[in-house]
């Protein structure tokens, strides 16, 4: 979202191994181009059983 609250664009991250409570930094990849300041909100977590 941009300052004034519009959306810009979708995007997708995943990692593995992540313990419930861990925190990562990571880049969503998108299709959107987008420049200056930017917020990002999730919208959607799946997490799967380790093996």
């Amino acid at each position: 979202m941009n300052a004034k609250g519009d959306r810009l664009g979708e995007g997708m991250a995943a990692t593995n191994n992540l313990a419930p409570g861990q925190k990562l930094v990571t880049q969503a990849q998108g299709l959107d181009a987008t420049s200056g300041k930017v917020t990002c909100k999730i919208t959607d977590v799946s997490r799967y059983q380790a093996p």
